[in-house]
């Protein structure tokens, strides 16, 4: 497992109930067929965000998912009343699950896509007061300051399944020499992939109201794709952090 940071949010894709999910250099992610994963989204920030989540090009957590400053959150399903199925690779071709044409005429089959935005940071409000002379004595500066204005009054938040995780420590570029993150040979990717559900997640969630966001998001794009079983044996060096350009989908099958 690695994660995909940029700027102050962090993307990563967990493998649940074993198996392994390995991340390559130019964010693709090796899974194997039937793959059931979660996605791991760290606020690095010390303000609250709200992180909007697309599979395959399409949208699953409704308005946006709610960040806590300085944590990490798991999401294991769809933010969709009555549907508690659990993220799920499936191999390019699957009609069941992408349709008639198995996903071939998707160009985002695979794609994982994270919108974070943060919460603007509340200034306070300038009031103006008549000037009024300090008793003899008192020095102006010592008087309190003005109250902060209150918090303005959704999005969803977990409120069951895995507690919320502390941010990790920030990772930067890896210096000029450092070993990379594992590549990617041609022969380590066996097929396209994409999203479905399986079985049952416990995962509930409740809305809750955040003051405005940043308009322009920063966005983290990953892409899973189904690898070839002896990738997982090959040796590979330590991940470092770095951000890159959307990663390749495979060609379609004929």
């Amino acid at each position: 497992m690695s994660e995909m940071r940029v700027g102050d949010v962090s993307v990563e894709l967990v493998p649940v109930d074993g198996g392994e999910m390995i991340e390559a250099e130019d964010g693709r992610v090796l899974a194997l067929a039937r793959q059931v994963y979660a996605i791991r989204i760290t606020n690095h920030s010390d303000r609250r965000a709200v992180a909007r989540v697309s599979l395959d090009g399409l949208p699953v957590t409704d308005d946006g998912l709610v960040l806590h400053a300085g944590e990490a959150t798991e999401l294991e399903r769809p933010v969709t009343e009555g549907e508690h199925g659990r993220f799920t690779v499936f191999p390019e071709g699957t009609e069941a699950v992408f349709g008639d044409d198995g996903g071939r005429d998707n160009p985002d089959l695979g794609l994982v896509e994270v919108e974070y935005r943060r919460e603007l940071a509340r200034f306070r409000e300038p009031v103006i007061l008549p000037p009024i002379m300090p008793p003899p004595g008192v020095r102006e500066f010592d008087f309190p300051p003005l109250p902060a204005p209150l918090p303005r009054p959704g999005v969803n938040v977990p409120t069951s399944g895995p507690a919320p995780a502390p941010a990790s420590p920030a990772r930067y570029p890896a210096p000029a020499g450092a070993p990379p993150w594992f590549s990617l040979r041609e022969s380590d990717v066996a097929g396209a992939a994409g999203t479905g559900l399986t079985g049952r997640s416990s995962q509930t969630f409740r809305t809750v109201t955040v003051g405005p966001l940043e308009e322009e998001p920063t966005r983290v794009r990953l892409r899973i794709v189904i690898g070839a079983p002896e990738a997982f044996d090959r040796p590979r060096p330590l991940p470092d952090g770095r951000s890159g350009p959307v990663p390749p989908r495979p060609a379609p099958r004929p």
